[in-house]
């Protein structure tokens, strides 16, 4: 249970960071209107979706396999490694590792060369990651303005932690309060099936 609220306290400390609100939800990259391709919001990312993937919730990226969702890492210490083209982000990477580590059993460490399978921060028109383990170089994609905050929060994806609030049972454990849904983004509060 203590578990469970700290990994909370960890989401609630990078949402108050980030901006969390999302570009319109997109279902497959082939419908993506041309315009909407050329806005520029710290949780969208369009350079990675295509007939394979699908952007929801304006931060996840989620496959066609859908067993993938949630796939824990096999060994609590994760690989990492980190693209030149963003090494001037690496203190706020390093920052955003932390506050993850510090509040559950997950330790980062720098991927050696005998490692396949590890996370790789690059480069992005948005914050966004998958969710949970899928082996491989597994990509966080993170734009100039993604906050420390929204870093911790794409890393809290790749563990399988998914936004609470459109969980199919978070009737039991949340009530949404609906007149409180910013104007026009009522999509950010659907239950996911």
């Amino acid at each position: 249970m203590l578990l469970r609220h700290s990994l909370l306290l960890v989401l609630a400390l990078a949402m108050r960071n980030g901006n969390s609100g999302p570009l319109k939800e997109i279902k497959k990259a082939p419908h993506l209107k041309e315009d909407l391709k050329k806005k520029h919001d710290p949780e969208t990312l369009e350079e990675l979706l295509n007939e394979d993937y699908a952007l929801v919730e304006g931060d996840l990226l989620l496959g066609n396999n859908r067993n993938v969702v949630g796939k824990r890492w096999p060994t609590p210490s994760i690989p990492y490694d980190i693209s030149s083209e963003i090494g001037g982000r690496t203190n706020d990477i390093m920052a955003a590792m932390a506050m993850v580590s510090e509040h559950t059993c997950m330790s980062f460490h720098r991927k050696n060369s005998s490692e396949s399978d590890y996370l790789f921060f690059r480069i992005g028109h948005g914050c966004a990651s998958f969710v949970g383990y899928r082996g491989g170089k597994q990509e966080v994609f993170l734009a100039p303005e993604c906050s420390v905050g929204n870093i911790a929060h794409e890393i809290l994806h790749t563990l399988g932690f998914q936004h609470e609030h459109t969980r199919l049972d978070r009737e039991k454990y949340i009530t949404v309060l609906k007149e409180n849904i910013i104007s026009g983004k009522p999509f950010c509060h659907r239950l996911w099936r």
